[in-house]
């Protein structure tokens, strides 16, 4: 089984957008990436609300592993059967994800890059 190819804007987008439809997000919602000596991924939800009239940033870290955890629920979400993610640092890719498509309700290998 051949993996699809996710870049980071992907990964990241398709994260914001399950953050948003399943919490109380706002649509300023970010992901930010932080690389720490190349090894340790840490990523930050950055919120733009209101409080007591003020506009502030609210800020909740996500751990390397909450991140991929969210990232292969929205996948599911879009019909793909995650096996696993395999992290790559590069500029070009971000990660390769191994899954099985359902079609209705049959499941098919496919690939996609």
């Amino acid at each position: 089984m051949k993996p699809i190819k996710i870049t980071e804007g992907e990964a990241n987008n398709l994260v914001k957008s399950f953050l948003q439809h399943h919490i109380d997000c706002g649509e300023e919602l970010e992901i930010v990436a932080n690389l720490d000596n190349h090894i340790i991924l840490s990523y930050q939800c950055l919120e733009k609300i209101t409080y007591h009239g003020k506009p502030i940033t609210r800020i909740s870290n996500l751990s390397w592993k909450e991140y991929v955890t969210i990232l292969i629920q929205a996948l599911k979400e879009k019909g793909y059967d995650v096996r696993y993610i395999n992290p790559i640092i590069r500029e070009d890719i971000r990660y390769e994800v191994y899954f099985r498509l359902y079609e209705n309700g049959i499941s098919r290998k496919r690939a996609r890059k």
